[in-house]
């Protein structure tokens, strides 16, 4: 079976990882049974990834998303995962999403992301406001994978 655009994203992004980053996949679904039409139960993880980077001890939480259109639709975003992000930026860890789009890749802030929604109407994150409030995140297409310079998100320390 392909592997989908948003699996290769994430697999690209680890292999991008410094070495001396830890970094905690956190699985999606439960073992299904069946064929894998049934499972008997759906784990709600808060990301996809926790991360840890000893030099600067800090710790990250960061959910992955990809799309090839203009704009992210809230839809593709699950409640728990906002609730979780938000509740371990309340901890001093670094949460957000990394999302990559057409223009590039970028990370958003939980923070960011609440306010945008708190006075918006719209129903989906443009890429507008990636690239005004988002960081920017360097890739470098190695014949059909990319490698990303993750270093603007691993690199930063939550000061409040």
């Amino acid at each position: 079976m392909a592997k989908g655009t948003g699996k290769a994203f994430e697999e690209d992004f680890k292999r991008s990882l410094c070495k001396t980053i830890y970094p905690l996949r956190l699985k999606d679904s439960a073992s299904s049974w069946n064929g894998g039409t049934m499972s008997r139960f759906t784990i709600k993880n808060p990301c996809d990834f926790v991360l840890y980077n000893p030099s600067n001890r800090q710790m990250y939480m960061l959910e992955l998303k990809h799309t090839n259109s203009k704009s992210l639709p809230f839809g593709n975003i699950k409640k728990n995962q906002i609730e979780g992000l938000t509740k371990s930026n309340g901890y001093g860890i670094v949460s957000g999403f990394v999302i990559k789009t057409k223009d590039g890749t970028f990370y958003l802030d939980i923070k960011d992301f609440n306010e945008f929604v708190a006075t918006t109407s719209r129903k989906s994150i443009p890429l507008e406001l990636l690239s005004t409030k988002g960081i920017f995140i360097p890739s470098e297409k190695i014949r059909k994978n990319y490698r990303y310079d993750l270093s603007p998100i691993t690199d930063m320390v939550r000061s409040d």
